[in-house]
């Protein structure tokens, strides 16, 4: 649970160790509404537990216990003034959809269950007014390590862009 920071990506500095928040792999991590959030991840077993911090050294719980199921390697991003929690594993693997408003500690379920098969390490970013869901692991299909690109400009109705990016 230590926090580093650097302005060059070469010269690193430790701003806190621990921090607040327990020790934990395979989380998330995101600026949004001007603050660092980390959330989600496994530490022993997953998590969902919410934090921000305005300089990195002083953490805040937004919610021990966020609405969405404890989870790791799910996908998060930042999108119209949201933060977005996408699938992951709870030891079994999630294709659910959830954000917040509410700075972290109120979760609402956008999608039970998308399109895409249940996966984990997964991308989602934000872009051109859409959310993109990129790659991740679908052991449900069989298939294990995926090249699909999904895309949404809602959140709720999702496309297949390609099952095969390069």
């Amino acid at each position: 649970s230590d926090v580093w920071w650097s302005t060059d990506g070469v010269q690193w500095t430790q701003v806190v160790d621990p921090a607040e928040w327990p020790a934990r792999a395979e989380h998330e991590t995101v600026v949004y509404d001007e603050r660092m959030w980390v959330f989600a991840g496994a530490s022993g077993s997953a998590l969902s537990d919410v934090w921000y911090s305005d300089n990195g050294a002083d953490w805040t719980s937004a919610t021990l216990t966020a609405t969405w199921d404890a989870r790791c390697s799910t996908a998060s991003c930042v999108w119209h003034n949201s933060l977005w929690v996408l699938g992951g594993t709870t030891g079994t693997r999630k294709n659910d959809v959830w954000f917040t408003t509410a700075l972290g500690s109120k979760w609402q379920k956008e999608v039970e269950v998308g399109p895409w098969g249940k996966r984990c390490g997964h991308t989602m970013i934000a872009l051109n007014n859409r959310l993109w869901l990129l790659g991740g692991y679908d052991y449900d299909s069989g298939s294990g390590g995926t090249r699909e690109v999904w895309s949404s400009a809602d959140g709720v109705s999702w496309s297949l862009v390609t099952n095969s990016a390069p």
